[in-house]
Formats: structure tokens, C-alpha cells, sequence
């Protein structure tokens, strides 16, 4: 399943996803005609439990997506639905007219549960789309469950023991309370800025999957101003509300669940499977060249293994093949923009050598490089090529692994 919008779709989507809430209240007379109050409890369990699914499904992905990626922000997403999935767990089993558990079930209860999940899963969710990316060399994710669980647990105990004494939210039969509009209000503030944000890094990264995201917060937005309109939990609007929220989230899941999680190595294999060279990856860590990936069907045939190329020694490794061009190249000042392209001689084969740098990630400036041979018909058109400018337009070849390998900077 592709997880990713165009700009067409995402505009498509958030036009249809206004037009729909203003003829859900244009017609909502004729609608209600069609609405039973008795049904909504069914329905409210329903909405809620495909929410509260998909909260599990992002955290179990991001459990075993962090296997493989070391994602710190993966990581803390998921955990981020643990903790929302188990608040809205709460709010849905003590919703008016549900079963008794520990007390009985009360508007009060369901709606502090309410605000308290949709307050944290704003204010996280925003936290983690500002910060950037972070791989993590220790494992946390039982330290992450233990302070989770504790802190979920002592929310579900304020709520449940302070019930009476914590501020109305919601008086049945007269519609939300001041305190309650000022909190929803607050929700749509910070996801109406995440909205923002996300659409500024789409600007800047060209990632579709960031308008799906974006998507996915323009319904959550719509579902916390109807939250501040309805007179009954019962009513119209209150379905309305959890509505949108069960399509925002399904946003959510097509975001991050249906994009396959893949190490380095997975990324770096799949790009070798469609080029005849190899491909290398270098980490500059203080004033220091470091080869931590390199493979390729080429290298057998210059007679060297993988894993002698991975070397910090200059005049070793991959270098004792590429030459001084390669290190002056990364150690020298410059931008993502700026290219490299030289051909060299080595063991009597002439070798084209293509070179870009990517964004600095946790303070480590990296770069990423092929190497093809030569043909004896390609040579001197290679040899002019490399003579014009730094800013020389690459060959298919290269522009082939720039378009592939652009991601490769933020694993």
C-alpha cells in the first residue's frame, strides 16, 4: 500500500474534508432524521476501538521497526500511541451507559479521559515533528514501557479517584463549559502549528509522506472544533466529532504502519541491485574519513574484497583505489550542492567516480559515492566531462544515484 500523498490528492482531501464537515451541519436536520441517540453508544465503541487499534499497531511497529533502524523517533512515536491507546482505552469503557468497572460509568470520567488524551497526543506529536531524527546506540524500550505504563496508570488513578472533585467538562443537555472549550481550543492550536510545520518540511524534503501526516492532522483539527459545539454526548455532532477522529487516524496508520522499515544495509543492497559498479558511504568524524559501507559486483573485479574497504587509514581501504581526490573532497568546506565527478586509472581500468555530500545528521557529515568502469568508447567523453565545472551536470549514471541514494543521510 502506497502510504504516501501528491499534492493533489492532499489538496483534494483536505477540500473534501471541510466541504464534508459543513454539510454534516448544513443538513443535519434532515440527518438527525436518519440518527437514533439509542445507537450512538455502538457506534461510539466502534470509532473508538479502531482508534485504539491503531494506536497498538503503531506501537508494535515502531517495537520492531526499531530492530532495524535504531529510529529514536520511531521509537518515541510509539510509545507515544501506547500511552494514547491506553487513555482512549479508558475513555471508551467509562463512556456514559457502558458497564460498571471499578465505578460506574460517567460523562465526567469519559471526558477528563478525552481531554487528557487529545492535550498529550497534540503537545507529543508535536515535540516529535520538530526534533530532528536520532539513532540510539542503547535500547530503550523497556526503560520507555516502565515510565509509560507508570505514568498512564497515575492519570488513570487521578481520574477515577478525584472524579468529583476535578471541574466540569460537559453539563448534559447544555453543551460543553468554558474550561473544556478553552482546552479543546488549545488542541487546535498546537495541531493547526503542526500543520504548518509539516507543510514547511514538505517544501524542504519533497516527501510525500509528510502530506499524509499533514492530512491525517487536518481531520484530527476538525474532530476537536466539532468537540466544542455539541449539547449531548449522545447528539449528532458528538458522532460527528469521533467520526473525523477515526479517519484522521486511519491517516496516521497509512503513514507510518504501511512504510516498511529497512537498516542501512537494506537501502545501500537495493540501490547495488541497479548499478554494474559499487557504491560507498563515507562518515567524516573529526577531520576523519570513515568508509562504513562499500559493495558492488566492481569490486571483484579489481581483485578486492568488501570489507577491505572499510578503513580509516588513508592510504588504505577505499582510498588506496579512489586517491587523495576522494578525502580532499570530503574534508573540504562546502554544500549538498555541490558535486564531484573524476575519473581515475586503476589497475588498467579507467573508473568514473561520482560524489555527493547530505546533510549533517547528529553532528556527522557524510558522503555518498559510485564507481563504474569505463569503456573504452565512453572514456574520453568521461575525461572532458570531469574538466568542466563543479557544477557540471552528472551523467545518467550518476543523476540515477543521487535520485536513489538522497535518503540515505537521514538513517
Amino acid at each position: 500500500m502506497k502510504s504516501s500523498l501528491s499534492e493533489g490528492k492532499f489538496l483534494l482531501l483536505t477540500v473534501s474534508a471541510i466541504f464534508l464537515l459543513m454539510a454534516l451541519h448544513i443538513f443535519q436536520p434532515q440527518l438527525t432524521e436518519f440518527y437514533n441517540p439509542a445507537d450512538f453508544l455502538g457506534i461510539h465503541t466502534i470509532l473508538e476501538f479502531f482508534s485504539i487499534a491503531v494506536s497498538a499497531a503503531i506501537f508494535l511497529y515502531g517495537l520492531k521497526s526499531f530492530g532495524m533502524t535504531r529510529s529514536g523517533k520511531m521509537l518515541y512515536l510509539s510509545f507515544i500511541f501506547f500511552q494514547i491507546g491506553t487513555i482512549d482505552l479508558m475513555h471508551t469503557i467509562t463512556f456514559k451507559g457502558m458497564p460498571h468497572f471499578i465505578t460506574d460509568s460517567s460523562v465526567a470520567k469519559a471526558t477528563w479521559f478525552w481531554v487528557i488524551s487529545r492535550g498529550l497526543e497534540s503537545l507529543l506529536m508535536l515535540t516529535l515533528i520538530v526534533f530532528p531524527n536520532r539513532k540510539l546506540k542503547r535500547d530503550y524500550r523497556s526503560l520507555l514501557l516502565v515510565l509509560v505504563a507508570i505514568f498512564t496508570s497515575l492519570v488513570v488513578f487521578i481520574v477515577f479517584h478525584f472524579e468529583h472533585s476535578l471541574p466540569l467538562l460537559v453539563i448534559e443537555g447544555k453543551g460543553t463549559t468554558f474550561l473544556k472549550n478553552v482546552i479543546e481550543y488549545g488542541v487546535c492550536f498546537i495541531l493547526f502549528l503542526s500543520i504548518i510545520i509539516m507543510l514547511a518540511q514538505y517544501y524542504l524534503e519533497k516527501d510525500g509522506n509528510k502530506l499524509t501526516i499533514t492530512i491525517a492532522f487536518v481531520f484530527l483539527l476538525l474532530s476537536e472544533l466539532i468537540f466544542t459545539t455539541y449539547q449531548s454526548v449522545y447528539d449528532f455532532d458528538n458522532f460527528t466529532g469521533h467520526l473525523f477522529k477515526a479517519i484522521g487516524y486511519y491517516f496516521i496508520l497509512r503513514s507510518f504502519y504501511f512504510t516498511e522499515p529497512t537498516s542501512e544495509i537494506d537501502q545501500l543492497s537495493s540501490i547495488l541491485s541497479d548499478l554494474p559498479g559499487f557504491i560507498f558511504k563515507l562518515e567524516i568524524r573529526r577531520n576523519v574519513c570513515i568508509c562504513t559501507f562499500c559493495d558492488g559486483e566492481l569490486l571483484g573485479r579489481l581483485g578486492v574484497f568488501s570489507k577491505e574497504m572499510l578503513s580509516k587509514v588513508p592510504q588504505a581501504g577505499i582510498f588506496k583505489i579512489l586517491g587523495h581526490l576522494t578525502e580532499e573532497y570530503c574534508l573540504s568546506s562546502g554544500t549538498t550542492k555541490d558535486k564531484k565527478l573524476f575519473t581515475i586509472n586503476y589497475k588498467e581500468k579507467t573508473l568514473l567516480v561520482s560524489l555527493k555530500r547530505y546533510p549533517s545528521s547528529e553532528g556527522v557529515r557524510s558522503v555518498v559515492g559510485t564507481v563504474v568502469e569505463l569503456q573504452a568508447g565512453q572514456q574520453k567523453e568521461a575525461i572532458h566531462k570531469t574538466r568542466q565545472s563543479e557544477s557540471i551536470r552528472p551523467d545518467k549514471f550518476s543523476q540515477f544515484h543521487y535520485e536513489q541514494a538522497k535518503n540515505l543521510s537521514k538513517i
